[in-house]
């Protein structure tokens, strides 16, 4: 029997949006609707188990984002252009990415290693109006 995914300290993750499972379908043919609908679930469920056990835990999704939108893929581009598959479906500018990545990660580091105030992560900021920010517990 496996155990739940939990964690009991303070815990933040970033989300990109997620493709419907049509979308990811054609991408990917050996895949079924049915295996890609199940994999979304219990991936899902594994995430809200850690969130909810995270002492506190924060869950930031970011509008117009993919998953490759937290690397430094579409910087690096004109040298490897074949990243470009990689961040198709990106609405979100990648300088925009980057600076909410960094000020999210910063403040949260910064005030459970270094007792910062984290103001950010209090309340979602009308600065980062395409960040849904959730927080499980004060």
């Amino acid at each position: 029997l496996m155990e739940e995914p939990t964690v009991s300290q303070p815990f933040m993750i970033l989300f990109s949006d997620h493709p419907a499972c049509e979308v990811l379908v054609e991408e990917a043919p050996d895949m079924t609707l049915e295996q890609c609908e199940e994999f979304i679930a219990e991936q899902t469920l594994n995430w809200e188990l850690i969130y909810t056990s995270a002492q506190p835990g924060y869950r930031l999704t970011v509008s117009g984002s993919v998953h490759n939108s937290f690397t430094d893929n579409a910087f690096l581009l004109p040298i490897m252009p074949e990243l470009a598959q990689s961040i198709k479906e990106v609405a979100i500018d990648a300088e925009r990415a980057l600076q909410i990545t960094s000020d999210y990660v910063l403040a949260f580091f910064d005030h459970y290693l270094s007792d910062a105030d984290g103001e950010l992560l209090s309340d979602a900021s009308p600065d980062y109006p395409e960040v849904l920010f959730e927080r499980n517990r004060s």
